[in-house]
């Protein structure tokens, strides 16, 4: 077998950014700093947040990451922290399998950034993950989609018992997880060694252990440290922060009202809505959490509170003090809302940059020919991307035959000359012009022998885009053995887009060279 050619592409925008979103990537909005060109972070990188040098949080963090099983380079990455080190930080709430493909990315992502400023400041800069296990909507985490390469998409869930009300998804603990996720794995097929990392979690049975030991293992070569946001330790460390927040409440709130319908009047939509703005804080009894109305913040107990989203960006910030903060699109929205939280308390904040956005296309896939089509299938237009296999004269044939079946309708309509015929008409012409785009699509699958279904859903499932959809382990099975040589590509153009000033939005392609 000849060896694998990666192709990557990247644009300027991601799928579903928001125009707030855009700004704050972009540094026009104090959102609440600029973009992260990485050629213009200071010489002297900014020292490292106080929970570093917390002996009894970082004793906390050992404990936790032997358990889990870190290796010796996040090992090494903890006390290089414990020693000074700057860090770039991302975070995700845990799902099985450590979560969607994005999950990956993201940590991807903070990798190559806490790499580059290595090499170029000459300063350990480590990459952290924070585990948002603190998290309680069930819902978003309890399913996971894999798909397996000839079978198409299959779902593995979280039986719904292992869950209740106001119980962190963290603490989710069912003693079937090692199973669901193991009947997964030799499902889709995976390496020897994701095997061995498996065995080695056997006896983690809540979901946010297993997630921060899956994060562990995947990045184990690139000391990665793994927070876990139900930390004691941190909560405590946050304290004044939190008593801070609760003692000017009312003029933190109005300054968020205030700069919110800034945003509204420029035609921004806000991502935190009304009711999340007015409390950033939850309640905490054992393992279940409630959230602290407007009204009886003046009472709460400070001990015993977490932050909620409108808070947690700001706690992280100033608990670690990461030089860079890697961010899917929602979370730059979000962002977009929170300089006021920051001036009004006096944090400093991470720089934002746009996490990688990738698109995986299989080696049966022809290779897009030209920018537009790779720009279309980056913007999620899976079909474009499927029919592009279809010979030239095949395609100008069904383009022709979709035109003429639509000419042919608009002339029907011209002709009836009743209501209730026209909307006859008005009914059917769509569902002739669908009829075409799905022949279109068996088609270009005659030319694959694919299931058009199937190659559908690695693209676009169900309105999830692939990296949405899929869990992180189909990283290795998408790369057959070239993992770490794509993982290389993937993170090289991130760190092209971002020190251009782009998002970046990538596409990756293996094929077999002299195919």
């Amino acid at each position: 077998m000849s060896a694998p050619t990666i192709r990557s592409e990247f644009l300027e925008t991601i799928p579903g950014l928001s125009e707030v979103a855009r700004a704050v990537h972009a540094g026009e909005v104090t959102a609440p700093t600029a973009a992260p060109v990485l050629d213009t972070f200071d010489l002297e990188l900014p020292a490292p947040g106080p929970a570093w040098t917390d002996s009894a949080f970082l004793e906390e963090l050992r404990r936790d990451h032997v358990r889990t099983g870190a290796g010796i380079r996040s090992l090494e990455g903890l006390e290089a922290l414990a020693g000074g080190a700057a860090c770039v930080i991302t975070g995700q709430q845990p799902g099985l399998l450590l979560g969607p493909l994005y999950c990956f990315y993201k940590i991807a992502g903070a990798v190559a950034i806490a790499r580059t400023l290595s090499e170029r400041q000459e300063r350990r800069v480590v990459p952290v993950y924070w585990c948002g296990a603190d998290d309680s909507d069930f819902e978003e985490v309890r399913r996971a989609w894999a798909y397996h390469p000839t079978q198409g998409p299959f779902r593995a869930e979280i039986p719904t018992s292992a869950w209740e009300p106001g119980l962190r998804v963290g603490d989710v603990t069912d003693a079937s997880l090692p199973d669901v996720e193991a009947a997964v794995l030799r499902r889709i097929g995976v390496p020897h060694v994701v095997e061995e990392w498996l065995e080695s979690m056997r006896e983690l049975h809540a979901l946010g252990d297993r997630a921060r030991a899956w994060a562990l293992h995947m990045f184990a070569e690139d000391g990665l440290v793994v927070v876990d946001a139900r930390s004691p330790r941190l909560r405590r460390l946050g304290r004044p922060l939190f008593e801070r927040y609760v003692s000017e409440h009312p003029r933190i709130t109005a300054a968020l009202e205030e700069h919110t319908r800034t945003l509204e009047a420029r035609g921004w939509p806000v991502a935190i809505d009304a009711k999340a703005r007015s409390s950033g804080l939850f309640l905490l009894d054992g393992d279940r959490r409630t959230k602290v109305e407007a009204d009886e913040m003046r009472a709460v107990d400070v001990d015993r509170v977490t932050p909620s989203v409108l808070l947690r960006p700001v706690w992280q910030d100033a608990l670690l003090g990461p030089v860079a903060s890697v961010l899917g699109p929602a979370e730059l929205s979000y962002h977009g809302q929170l300089s006021p939280l920051y001036g009004e308390l006096g944090v400093r904040a991470a720089r934002p940059a746009a996490r990688p956005h990738a698109v995986m296309i299989p080696d049966d896939v022809p290779w897009p020919p030209d920018h537009a089509t790779r720009t279309a299938v980056l913007n999620g237009d899976a079909s474009i991307l499927r029919r592009s296999g279809l010979p030239e004269a095949w395609g100008r044939a069904v383009d022709t035959a979709a035109t003429t079946v639509g000419s042919a309708m608009e002339a029907l309509e011209s002709t009836v000359d009743t209501d209730r015929a026209r909307r006859e008409v008005r009914r059917v012409g769509p569902r002739l012009t669908r009829e075409i785009d799905r022949l279109r699509d068996r088609l270009a699958a005659t030319r694959t022998d694919g299931d058009p279904a199937r190659r559908a859903a690695w693209f676009d499932l169900r309105g999830r885009p692939q990296e949405r959809a899929f869990v992180a382990h189909q990283w290795w099975v998408a790369w057959n053995g070239d993992a770490a040589r794509a993982r290389a590509e993937l993170e090289h153009s991130y760190v092209r887009a971002i020190d251009s000033g782009r998002v970046p939005c990538i596409a990756l392609h293996l094929e077999e060279s002299g195919r």
